[in-house]
């Protein structure tokens, strides 16, 4: 459910957003006509790992490791009443396959990070979801 509703949110957003995706693709000697939209490629809810609260002002930064760029995420306040929990969401990686080390931090809470691979199915990046539960600081 959690899963369904971001997509759908973040395709709103993301389907206003002045992005090109590629037009066509060669897969297995076919042409693929590709949507020109930009597809998110990870979506990230950070909560409370005491009481599983959502957490708001967290920052999430991905690097890629390829080339050490780096970009910070969006966030999207969720108050939709279909969803479990509402709260934030920090979406980003728009169309950005490959590896990247995702790092998660909020004042009063211990940082963490992970590596995720973002792959590609011939048109745009295939979407993530994570959820992080940050431990407060002692």
């Amino acid at each position: 459910m959690f899963l369904a509703a971001m997509r759908l949110a973040l395709t709103l957003i993301i389907g206003t957003t002045a992005l090109t995706g590629c037009e066509e693709a060669s897969q297995s000697g076919l042409v693929t006509k590709c949507i020109k939209e930009g597809k998110t490629g990870l979506i990230v809810r950070v909560e409370n790992a005491a009481n599983r609260a959502p957490l708001s002002d967290a920052t999430v930064t991905a690097t890629a490791l390829a080339t050490g760029s780096t970009e910070t995420f969006e966030t999207l306040e969720v108050t939709s009443h279909s969803l479990d929990q509402a709260g934030p969401v920090y979406w980003g990686l728009i169309e950005k396959k490959g590896a990247h080390t995702i790092q998660v931090t909020k004042a009063g809470f211990i940082s963490q990070s992970f590596e995720i691979f973002l792959d590609h199915d011939g048109c745009h990046v295939i979407p993530q979801s994570h959820l992080v539960s940050l431990t407060e600081s002692p």
